[in-house]
């Protein structure tokens, strides 16, 4: 029943509409602007973004082959690596920079070290973040982390925590300088035969 008349209240308004048309008259559709237009406020929201940086000189750069090197451990027999806390193989690396500053100048002024540090959200990292786990996609040995240490030292370093920094004014004449270490496998049980790859980000800052 109301879809019928709607129907027909269209067809009568079509019929008025054209009998006017053709009287001559002339049909003019307006706009109703009895009601006012509601008021919105609009609120103003700021705000700020801080950028900080460093402008030296020079910046350090990396010797080539040093900022994305690959140590090769080697193989090892699985019977040196059958208790937990044994290591093996262990290997000397640096990560070394050349072309350095004497001084750097920051927002907050003199800035005379240069700092390494490891990325603690690298997905290697062990729980403690002691030690890199083993991330071989296929035929992976087991029971085997790589571990990292400092020269001279017989415990390795935590990579989460760990950062160390070498002043500037120590550069040798070509502006290098050097951060040595030091991997080795570390079995955190038997150790099962297969392969072992990891990797973990660093990070370069002044102070």
């Amino acid at each position: 029943m109301n879809k019928m008349l709607k129907t027909l209240s269209v067809a009568t308004l079509l019929a008025m509409a054209s009998a006017s048309a053709l009287a001559g008259d002339e049909i003019v559709l307006e706009a109703d602007h009895s009601e006012a237009p509601e008021t919105v406020a609009v609120v103003k929201n700021t705000g700020q973004v801080r950028f900080m940086g460093v402008v030296a000189a020079s910046t350090c750069r990396f010797v080539d082959g040093t900022d994305n090197q690959t140590v090769d451990l080697g193989q090892v027999e699985s019977n040196l690596l059958r208790r937990e806390s044994q290591t093996a193989n262990e290997k000397n690396f640096s990560i070394k920079l050349t072309n350095c500053p004497l001084v750097a100048t920051g927002p907050q002024g003199r800035l005379s070290n240069v700092v390494l540090s490891f990325d603690a959200t690298s997905p290697a990292l062990n729980t403690e973040g002691s030690r890199l786990t083993n991330t071989a996609n296929s035929n992976a040995a087991t029971n085997v982390e790589i571990e990292l240490l400092q020269p001279g030292k017989d415990r390795g370093i935590n990579l989460r925590e760990h950062s160390e920094s070498l002043a500037l004014a120590n550069a040798s004449q070509n502006g290098e300088l050097s951060f040595p270490f030091r991997a080795r496998y570390f079995a955190t049980g038997a150790a099962t035969p297969g392969y072992v790859e990891s990797s973990v980000n660093f990070k370069i800052d002044y102070k």
